[in-house]
């Protein structure tokens, strides 16, 4: 599939996975009350719209969505999962000044 060949392209340092994926497995959804791990169930019990379901574009912005969510004002989910990644995994690289100047990544 396209975008997930380019995403792969693009995302190196978790190479195989998605953020999806990831967000399954990495926050615990049964200990917070839901039954399912699915984008669209969860999307649902959080009363998110997703405007293209199972296109890249809708999946990603319900996924950052619900990744905002902060459930009864404490942390976002995505702090959750940021704790919970291999230090590997949240390092950030930057190769190139925003002028566009520097060595190519």
């Amino acid at each position: 599939m396209f975008e997930r060949d380019f995403v792969q392209r693009l995302n190196a340092l978790v190479p195989q996975r998605d953020l999806a994926l990831l967000a399954r497995r990495n926050i615990d959804w049964s200990a917070k009350g839901f039954e399912s791990r699915s984008l669209d169930d969860l999307a649902t019990a959080h009363e998110i719209e997703n405007s293209a379901p199972h296109r890249a574009i809708g999946d990603v912005a319900t996924l950052l969505t619900l990744l905002s969510y902060r459930p009864r004002r404490r942390k976002p989910y995505l702090y959750e999962l940021l704790r919970k990644l291999p230090p590997y995994a949240t390092r950030v690289a930057c190769t190139r000044k925003p002028d566009g100047s520097g060595p190519k990544g």
